[in-house]
């Protein structure tokens, strides 16, 4: 009996030995196809020099409390598809990029036709799904063929020092190239700080489209449009509609199409958007609209056709400064639903320069002056 206990013991701890061997607390994935096990037995992650395959989505679900690291050139073989490329889920999380070896490359160019989404199927290129305080830190990423970062489904996550780099994307010889190249958009999402990065593209810097009590802070958007919160995604789900609770300050905004859009879909189902706050925004630039709040989207686009389904409440401004670009550039468009659509807002210390079209208000706000 001895001896059967003494060749138990030692098989465990062979199988422990071998465990630490294969999957250590220094895992490594090299390919696609490493993926499900060194995420399903470690607890300390590489992800290093992958390429990874046409149409797929290297999977990361994650272990609790696990630590992610990408090093080295991640890349993407071509196909036209959704995506996402990268998919990362779990709780309590450390996400980071390897300091000065690290580049998510989207290879944005293989997938551009001057269409955005009304073109080619092209891939998001990270969905990340987190949970418990996790914290995504030091991530860079270069050329997205459409939308960058989706938070998606996340609670009590922090993103900070992010670098976002789609400038060859921009437009070349009078035509566009990089469409729909928002650099993080947050749906169904709650207690989220980002902070402390970098977008260069094309359109949003930071699109919200659902969720609550989120601090937004330290951004430097080039080019795009600016901050975006657009509400109405579902016709029956007025939780999907909702955007409340949201803090945006000491961000700029460059060389940019907008500075801030505040936008409700028509012909969504009901919602709201409530107390949300921009202060210390700096602008430079701005070639369309500074500041554009229209409750009359269908399509993407001004209906003219207003509806108050989506109530914009308590929409506070403070600090708002900055230039425009020429005589087609515009302070404020403000288009509400005369119905009650927008209330209780205060915008104050307002300084822009530059030529520019007379702003547009059917309803003003305490504190601003449309003329």
């Amino acid at each position: 009996m001895a001896s059967f206990t003494l060749l138990v013991a030692f098989l465990a701890s062979t199988a422990t030995i071998f465990a630490k061997s294969a999957f250590g607390d220094n895992c490594t994935i090299y390919k696609l196809s490493d993926a499900a096990d060194v995420t399903a037995n470690c607890d300390n992650i590489v992800v290093k020099d992958i390429q990874i395959d046409a149409g797929q989505t290297l999977q990361l679900f994650l272990k609790d409390a696990a630590t992610l690291t990408f090093q080295g050139t991640i890349t993407f073989d071509y196909a036209e598809w959704l995506g996402p490329a990268i998919w990362i889920k779990g709780n309590a999380l450390k996400v980071q990029g390897a300091k000065f070896d690290h580049l998510i490359d989207g290879r944005g160019a293989y997938w551009w036709d001057g269409l955005g989404g009304s073109g080619k199927q092209k891939p998001l290129l990270m969905k990340i799904e987190a949970t418990g305080g996790s914290v995504f830190n030091n991530i860079h990423l270069k050329n997205c063929p459409q939308a960058c970062v989706g938070l998606e489904n996340s609670d009590s996550v922090t993103l900070t020092y992010w670098d976002i780099d789609i400038i060859d994307g921009n437009p070349a010889n009078g035509k566009e190239v990089g469409v729909n190249t928002d650099g993080f958009y947050i749906i169904d999402s709650s207690n989220v700080k980002l902070l402390n990065s970098t977008v260069r593209n094309q359109d949003n810097c930071v699109r919200i489209n659902q969720g609550s009590n989120m601090s937004i802070s330290n951004l430097y958007c080039y080019g795009g449009r600016g901050l975006g919160l657009i509400a109405g995604l579902s016709k029956t789900d007025i939780e999907k509609n909702t955007i409340k609770d949201i803090s945006l300050e000491d961000i700029m905004v460059l060389d940019a199409k907008n500075g801030i859009q505040v936008k409700t879909i028509s012909d969504a189902g009901k919602g709201n958007i409530s107390n949300i706050y921009f202060k210390n925004i700096r602008m430079a630039n701005i070639r369309e609209i500074a500041v554009n709040v229209e409750q009359d989207v269908v399509n993407g686009t001004s209906s003219g056709v207003t509806n108050n389904n989506i109530p914009i409440t308590k929409l506070n401004m403070d600090d708002i400064t900055g230039t425009l670009a020429g005589g087609d550039s515009k302070l404020v468009n403000i288009v509400c639903d005369p119905k009650g659509g927008c209330s209780d807002w205060s915008w104050y210390r307002f300084g822009f320069s530059g030529e520019g079209q007379q702003s547009v208000c059917n309803f003003v706000p305490t504190g601003f002056s449309c003329e």
